[in-house]
């Protein structure tokens, strides 16, 4: 295959054959940024994990078609594998083969299959073929590994107590006055102890909640030849990574979250290694505030999330259906318990509204709550520029608790239009 030099280009080039490889791959919209590697073959397509918990995985993947690929039915079998050493073409008949596994949708339908049973603090190794109508099986897939935690065991007689954890639930920011607002938050668990006095802040400033740093344009050079709110990636990975205003990368680990943020990929840019390595590291990107409600597999309470990945806890269904709809459960994703504990923040705080950064529909019309009790409305220019995502918005049927601001969105505004 012909080399490809990397290089920045400021026009829009006829593509090469192999450059649209590349982005035809992008764009089935499959990642293997959890620690896995690949080698695509016939009819051969990537897998990872979207869930994990102590004895259960839940893979997911995208339908791969027949003929390479170029055809858009489905395969007509799948056959998933799994074992404890590393799966090869030479050891694939001994691995142990699922059961249950979907039939193949169209090519690029998005399937998972949940593997259940599996013993605590092992490393297991997953592969996939697949097969057409005619019986032609595909090469073997990349092979996703993972090591599954380790069993929590409960205590006998004799441990030490449970501790109460307090579970705060706080009211509205009072109207400002003399440069102040206040609230006041009471425990839901009521543990013994527990008060937490009336809160006071300085108001919330136009263009967002003082919940959370404004961001502002850079006023240096980036330390490469890429600029804050770039997306890049390396050929050797397949890692993406968002270029924030401080110029640090910030990689998504998975497409759920890229997707909260981006449409599609159009302004990834392929750059070597040492031109990556010219950015310090800056963290993991959350799902997008006001999009998607959060959980893990091992607990069943439902967060939303607010900028810079804050976690709101939905007590109870009558919440969710209230803000959501009776189809709420469609908009809860399952982030990884890692993840989940290393990236996002527990505020320990109920939800009772909806959190900053959603955008709601009224009437065909486009409204960001910005601070839980202002909205201010976004126009078509100011969702395209600043790139809210309206496939994400919560349709609702009044705006009577809101105070609607006079400063509509309608151009870019730094603090929308960069992620970090």
């Amino acid at each position: 295959m012909k080399k490809i030099s990397l290089i920045k280009v400021q026009t829009r080039p006829k593509l090469s054959t192999t450059t649209k490889l590349h982005i035809g791959l992008m764009t089935l919209a499959v990642w293997i940024i959890l620690g896995l590697t690949g080698n695509l073959g016939n009819n051969s397509f990537l897998i990872f994990f979207s869930a994990v918990s102590t004895h259960n995985v839940n893979l997911t993947w995208t339908a791969p078609g027949d003929n390479n690929n170029t055809v858009g039915t489905s395969a007509a079998v799948y056959d998933i594998r799994y074992s404890t050493s590393l799966l090869t073409d030479g050891n694939w008949a001994q691995a142990t083969q699922l059961t249950g596994e979907p039939t193949p949708g169209v090519m690029g339908t998005a399937e998972s299959l949940t593997v259940s049973g599996l013993e605590a603090s092992q490393t297991y190794y997953f592969g996939l073929k697949s097969a057409d109508a005619v019986g032609n099986w595909s090469n073997l897939s990349n092979i996703a590994s993972v090591a599954l935690p380790v069993n929590a065991t409960g205590g006998g007689g004799g441990g030490s107590p449970t501790t109460c954890q307090s579970t705060w639930s706080c009211t509205g920011w009072s109207s400002c006055s003399n440069n102040l607002e206040s609230r006041t938050c009471t425990d839901l668990n009521h543990c013994s102890g527990a008060i937490r006095p009336e809160e006071t802040r300085t108001c919330s400033v136009a263009g967002g909640s003082d919940e959370e740093p404004q961001l502002v344009e850079p006023t240096t050079p980036p330390p490469g030849i890429y600029g804050a709110g770039s997306l890049i990636r390396t050929p050797d990975s397949s890692a993406l990574y968002y270029i924030g205003t401080d110029y640090k990368k910030y990689v998504f680990p998975d497409e759920k979250t890229f997707f909260t943020w981006f449409a599609d990929f159009d302004i990834v840019q392929w750059v070597p290694v040492a031109e990556l390595d010219k950015y310090g590291i800056g963290g993991t990107m959350t799902y997008r505030g006001g999009t998607y409600l959060v959980k893990t597999p091992d607990t069943n309470k439902v967060y939303a999330v607010e900028g810079r990945g804050r976690l709101y806890w939905i007590a109870d269904e009558a919440t969710a259906v209230r803000l959501y709809g009776s189809n709420w459960a469609a908009r809860v994703r399952d982030v990884i318990p890692g993840y989940f504990a290393s990236t996002y923040t527990n505020t320990n705080e109920v939800l009772t509204g909806y959190p900053n950064g959603t955008i709601l529909k009224y009437q065909n019309e486009f409204y960001l709550v910005v601070n839980r009790s202002s909205i201010r409305k976004v126009t078509a220019d100011g969702l395209r520029v600043n790139r809210f995502l309206d496939s994400l918005a919560v349709e609702v049927s009044s705006l009577a608790n809101y105070s609607l601001r006079s400063d509509d969105i309608s151009a870019k505004e730094v603090n929308y239009y960069y992620l970090r």
